[in-house]
């Protein structure tokens, strides 16, 4: 028995220094069967593992950082020893649930750390030979970079780290953006949830730019019904999602009249460019249940005052109304 105890110590070893393994003095009692292809059960038992956490790593290991930059962040790319490898503790079960980590299986050799605020994201490459093997890690990580700044506006920190994921996601720096971009959309909702309500607007256009993951048609009104009582484009975004979704609107039939009025009349209070060339349109074209081109002259007016993408619109619709005959009246509010 002894002799064959030995004979699977070896056969362990092997494995480990096949797959790319640093050193080998015995294979870990919790050994999982390398020639099984689930990844995703190799990783769990990985992840429980300090003995399969300091075995089945490779030498070197590689490891990209990010570091905070008088202008823009660096990111530094070097080739650890086995002294200098990072912890793994945090994969730990117990310790993911202690700080509300999740980890999430990318593709077929990767796995993805992240907390639910967009400081913390780490990306786990595994190579497989023998068996698999972490062979780097890329840490993208945040949550030191504005260590001892105090935020003069709720959320502040979270909004400029927001930023700065969208810039890394956008450098082509890694092969899967998206992890990026969903971490700055993470952060744009920490911000939210604090009271800032631009950044809940800044979420939503993240989440429609297709870039970040799509959250929930429930989530992206809440943000924007918190955010249009001061944002003056949340509640034209409103009006346009509750009524078309991310559909175009032209020819189609908007499916929550009542509450995309009142949205846009809240946009249109706010004095939002957008909001009152959509409130005049909705006006002119009867499309939420109230005709009034007078009304509607009185919105494309206001609108043509201020300088704005939404200007040249504006001054359409004046037009296809002093078309109709109908004049300008001093007299007649938009709202």
């Amino acid at each position: 028995m002894k002799g064959l105890s030995m004979t699977w110590r070896q056969l362990g070893c092997a494995l480990l220094l096949a797959g790319g393994a640093a050193t080998c003095m015995a294979a870990p009692v919790d050994m999982p069967d390398c020639s099984d292809n689930d990844f995703g059960a190799f990783f769990s038992a990985f992840a429980k593992s300090e003995a399969l956490q300091q075995s089945l790593v490779a030498d070197p290991l590689i490891e990209q950082r990010i570091y905070p930059g008088r202008k823009q962040p660096r990111v530094s790319i070097r080739k650890l020893t086995p002294e200098q490898r990072p912890s793994l503790a945090l994969l730990q079960p117990a310790k993911r649930a202690e700080r509300g980590l999740v980890v999430e299986q990318d593709g077929t050799r990767q796995m993805v750390l992240r907390d639910s605020k967009g400081e913390l994201l780490k990306v786990y490459t595994f190579t497989r030979g023998q068996c698999w093997v972490l062979s780097r890690i890329d840490d993208w990580s945040l949550e030191g970079f504005f260590t001892g700044r105090k935020e003069k506006v709720a959320g502040e920190l979270d909004v400029e780290r927001a930023r700065v994921y969208e810039g890394l996601g956008r450098a082509g720096l890694y092969d899967n953006p998206g992890q990026l971009m969903n971490a700055a959309l993470n952060s744009l909702l920490s911000a939210a949830g604090k009271g800032n309500n631009e950044a809940a607007v800044q979420a939503v256009i993240l989440i429609f730019s297709g870039e970040a993951e799509r959250l929930p048609d429930s989530t992206i009104v809440q943000l924007l019904e918190s955010a249009m009582s001061t944002e003056r484009d949340a509640g034209a975004m409103l009006a346009h999602f509750v009524c078309y979704g991310e559909e175009y609107a032209e020819n189609l039939t908007c499916q929550n009249p009542g509450k995309a009025l009142q949205a846009l009349q809240q946009s249109a209070k706010l004095e939002s460019p957008r909001g009152l060339v959509d409130l005049g349109y909705a006006y002119e074209q009867g499309k939420l249940g109230q005709q009034d081109n007078a009304r509607a002259m009185a919105c494309y007016q206001q609108a043509a005052l201020e300088a704005s993408g939404y200007r040249d619109s504006a001054v359409d619709g004046i037009k296809r109304l002093n078309d109709k005959g109908l004049n300008e009246d001093p007299s007649q509010s938009c709202l």
